[in-house]
């Protein structure tokens, strides 16, 4: 995810369906739009008022995001064989062959999982050094997605923000899936989730209607906000929490009126229109509304209406000293959200490289973001949480294709290899320390974060 350009922050996937989709339609009004005299305090605060916020449900396990660790959570890899019925190993084969191919030299993940855990694995086209055939996991299955939330509890990891991206609501029935496993799982081991729509793709007010209406349909299936069927979905200032991502970014065609009408139409726990609290995941530079970001001013109203922001950090710097010049506007940032009472999640990120996703182009190369054993990680965390910040988001969980993954991936001596006599110098990357380096990381930082042993500036021993 490049800083310079705002394609390189979305997935291979999104931009091809963001080409595809180009057209525009005819706006449609919906409630909460500029004009909307029947809702006046419609973008003011959280859950559309400016009333405080009522106090959630008694059932509720989670009523605020303050002082939780969450990590971002694709779960959108299948595999040949799988329950998905795609045939297909998507999201970790060859991009460019339909996701047909999954063998060295065509494969879109940066980094390998490390399968031993897994109660089912599909062979793949990959061999260890030893010659044993390289297993893969499928997000389809219950087991794969149970031994996540196993891991997150075993680490401390307090839950995830789960991804549902505008493109899989129209046309991955599959995805649903997935969902259902993680409403199960989040249960079992006492996780908190909640759901974030991917908007990077959002063209007209007809996507703001599939959106209304897939809330409304998941949130009735699974009673997301109703504790006594779904005790451990999220809630923030009163009401359950739903991030929209893709807010106020330059080349992206979701305008102020889209967002507000969406947030708007959505319904809460009483089945009213708006009666929800909203994470916004946003340009790096929002406030000053410089780079990638539109005009703060055209969108100030929407960022006051957030019950949380979360500016996407992945690629806004790749060292310590570049992550050095980007405290002082951080800072800003922070202040900005005190004063109109929003909540600021910052996104860290272990390190970033997507080489094998884009196709082997050598202009993208292995390893942009060096994860130098976690240092570049802890270096985030320790400087976030000394300045007081309330909560963390971690990107991801599971992105193997961008090479932002926190859970276990394989060390060098597992690593298969990826190399082929066209392309001799194909690799995964691999992890520094072991398998769970980075859930650990994670975990302490949540340790940390709750007021538990912190280990300040210095990265802590493993």
């Amino acid at each position: 995810m490049n800083s310079k350009n705002l394609f390189m922050l979305m997935l291979w996937g999104m931009l091809s369906v963001a080409i595809a989709c180009s057209g525009d339609s005819p706006e449609l009004h919906l409630p909460g739009g500029p004009d909307d005299t029947e809702n006046p305090g419609a973008t003011d605060k959280p859950g559309g008022t400016d009333e405080p916020a009522p106090e959630p449900p008694a059932g509720v396990k989670y009523k605020t995001y303050k002082g939780l660790v969450m990590a971002g959570y694709q779960g959108w890899f299948t595999a040949k064989g799988d329950p998905s019925g795609t045939d297909m190993w998507i999201h970790c084969g060859d991009a460019k062959g339909d996701w047909q191919l999954f063998k060295p030299g065509h494969c879109s993940i940066e980094f390998f999982p490390d399968t031993r855990e897994y109660e089912k694995t599909y062979d793949t086209g990959f061999k260890h050094s030893d010659g044993t055939t390289a297993q893969m996991f499928s997000s389809q299955d219950y087991e794969t997605v149970d031994l996540h939330f196993k891991w997150m509890k075993e680490y401390g990891i307090d839950g995830v923000v789960v991804q549902r991206f505008l493109e899989a609501v129209k046309g991955y029935p599959w995805m649903d899936r997935v969902l259902d496993h993680v409403v199960k799982a989040a249960k079992k081991y006492d996780r908190a989730f909640c759901i974030m729509y991917d908007l990077s793709g959002l063209q007209n007010a007809a996507d703001v209607e599939v959106i209304v209406e897939d809330w409304k349909k998941i949130s009735e299936k699974y009673g997301l906000a109703d504790p006594a069927q779904c005790p451990t979905y999220l809630w923030e200032g009163g009401h359950p929490l739903v991030g929209l991502w893709g807010v106020g970014f330059d080349a992206m065609k979701g305008t102020p009126q889209h967002f507000t009408s969406l947030m708007n139409g959505m319904k809460g726990a009483d089945g009213t229109p708006g009666a929800l609290s909203y994470m916004l995941g946003t340009s790096f530079y929002w406030h000053r509304g410089t780079g990638e970001a539109q005009p703060f001013s055209s969108w100030e109203k929407v960022y006051k209406r957030a019950a949380v922001i979360s500016p996407w950090a992945v690629g806004r710097f790749a060292d310590a000293a570049g992550f050095n010049a980007m405290k002082n506007m951080i800072v800003e940032d922070t202040d900005w959200c005190k004063a109109n009472k929003v909540l600021y999640a910052p996104v860290v990120f272990p390190g970033f490289s997507w080489h094998n996703l884009q196709l082997n182009n050598s202009s993208q190369p292995y390893d942009q973001v060096p994860r130098l054993g976690g240092k570049f990680f802890w270096t985030q965390i320790a400087w976030h949480l000394k300045q007081g910040a309330g909560m963390l988001y971690v990107a991801m969980f599971d992105e193997m294709d961008e090479g932002t993954c926190i859970f276990k991936c394989t060390t060098s001596g597992r690593t298969p290899s990826n190399a082929t006599a066209a392309a001799p110098d194909g690799k995964f990357l691999s992890y520094e320390v072991a398998e769970d380096h980075y859930l650990f990381l994670t975990g302490e930082a949540g340790k940390w974060l709750k007021g538990g042993s912190g280990y300040g500036d210095a990265l802590p021993a493993y």
